[in-house]
């Protein structure tokens, strides 16, 4: 699921700006609108860790990757109509902010805390792939397609099964031993 996620995050940061300007928005308004990324992300950091604490956490990070994939669909709606840019930014913030809060949580959730450090940053290097090869595929199908049309819809496909994925997650059970 993290890896997946990290394609799909950072696919999406790292081509959204040339996006934009590719779809002729100047690069001074592109810039404006993209630097509501990260006021927005504070948001939802604070909104899933708050809803991750009152309902179960699959579901929430299950409805973060889903606000992220709504994200994407809209940017692929801005190739023809450029306002779905701003609706595009809001989805994809709010809920950037609930993939970096949810990570942690859904670990200690899985696995608690007795080896929480290691478990993560074992996690973490799915999480470090996906990062890595997300702008390498939306850049890769620019490149044969001359538009970003099929690597955001690429992108779209990887946040869309993780939101899925994410639900068939489950605790482990913890050992319990007696001694006499």
């Amino acid at each position: 699921v993290f890896f997946l996620i990290g394609i799909s995050t950072m696919g999406t940061l790292a081509h959204f700006m040339a996006f934009m300007t590719d779809r002729g928005i100047s690069t001074a308004l592109a810039a404006a609108v993209y630097g509501f990324v990260p006021g927005l992300s504070i948001t939802g950091r604070i909104g899933f860790g708050y809803i991750s604490d009152k309902i179960d956490k699959r579901y929430v990070a299950a409805t973060c990757y889903g606000i992220m994939t709504l994200g994407i669909f809209s940017m692929l709606l801005a190739i023809k109509f450029p306002a779905m840019l701003y609706f595009t930014v809001a989805c994809f913030g709010f809920s950037l902010g609930g993939v970096f809060t949810l990570q942690p949580i859904l670990v200690s959730h899985c696995f608690g805390l007795a080896s929480f450090g290691e478990i993560f940053g074992f996690i973490q290097i799915g999480w470090t792939f996906g990062i890595a090869a997300g702008p390498l595929i939306v850049g890769f199908l620019y490149d044969l397609a001359k538009s970003y049309y099929f690597g955001f819809l690429v992108i779209m496909a990887t946040v869309f099964l993780a939101s899925f994925l994410v639900l068939f997650i489950k605790p482990l059970k913890p050992k319990i031993t007696f001694t006499l």
